[in-house]
């Protein structure tokens, strides 16, 4: 286990949940054929897959299928290039949203409790009212619930500060109090074997 609780996994074992995550999941079109060649951090999306892509002979395919530059009778095609490179270099599947409630260890949900007390404490301090935060039970009863009527009782100090005093006070307030880099609280990301 790491200091966050998570166990240590193969590339093999990431393999597996991310095919997993291909078949059950709608939306996510990486196509089930073709073997993730590496995982990559939630960072290097853009970049690593843009790079892909052009090497596909696609330029203006931009991350998340937002295609650019592409006439409309080849936008199917550039994104099934862009979905080809996602599976090629996917995000490591144990990214946040990526993983049930039920693994989240205790270690990481309070690593990222205390991310967000520290953000409230910080936009307090900058003279922004806020409501009281949740305590960490409240936080992690309404992060393992999977239920999304609950999560007014844990909503994040930066969403708060949008609802409540516009998104000029909020863009100016992320920057003042940013998050951490949520990948600091994951685990290391495994190399492909050696062939």
């Amino acid at each position: 286990m790491d200091e966050h609780g998570w166990p240590e996994e193969t590339f093999d074992e990431l393999v597996e949940r991310e095919m997993e995550i291909r078949e059950t999941t709608d939306w996510y079109d990486a196509p089930l054929d073709i073997q993730p060649e590496r995982f990559i951090e939630l960072g290097e999306a853009e970049e690593v897959r843009g790079a892909c892509v052009r090497e596909a002979g696609w330029e203006g395919v931009a991350e998340h299928v937002d295609v650019l530059e592409v006439p409309a009778d080849q936008r199917e095609d550039a994104e099934q290039a862009y979905w080809e490179c996602v599976a090629r270099f996917p995000s490591d599947p144990r990214a946040l949203g990526n993983f049930s409630a039920d693994e989240m260890p205790e270690e990481y949900l309070r690593a990222l409790y205390e991310d967000e007390q520290r953000i409230r404490e910080c936009l307090v301090d900058e003279g922004i009212r806020l409501p009281e935060g949740p305590s960490f039970e409240v936080y992690e009863e309404v992060q393992r619930s999977g239920d999304p009527s609950r999560l007014p009782e844990a909503r994040h100090p930066h969403i708060e500060v949008q609802r409540l005093h516009g998104i000029e006070v909020f863009e100016e307030m992320q920057e003042i109090c940013p998050r951490s880099d949520a990948n600091e609280y994951l685990p290391d990301i495994p190399p492909p074997p050696e062939d």
